[in-house]
């Protein structure tokens, strides 16, 4: 159900994203390495990209002008601070 969920590419768009993802090219699925970072650089980084997602008349995009980055478990701003609830199970 997560790969459902979860958007298939990341276009880099030149003119707005910084660092490593300004040279990636159009249509290029984003690994495991570039979100395995801290993220309030990956957070930085994915501001001005474009995510897609389906397949002919069912594909959306949509370009990110708003992100939030938290340190998981150690942030407590962030919802799976305190653990395993109802609400942030997908989290875990």
């Amino acid at each position: 159900m997560a790969d459902r969920l979860s958007p298939s590419w990341i276009l880099a768009d030149s003119s707005r994203s910084a660092g490593r993802i300004r040279q990636r090219s159009l249509g290029v699925r984003l690994g495991r390495e570039f979100f395995a970072r801290p993220p309030e650089v990956v957070a930085r980084e994915l501001l001005g990209c474009v995510i897609s997602t389906g397949r002919g008349d069912g594909r959306v995009a949509v370009r990110l002008t708003e992100t939030e980055a938290y340190h998981g478990a150690t942030d407590p701003a962030s919802h799976a601070f305190r653990g395993p609830t109802p609400r942030n199970a997908v989290m875990f």
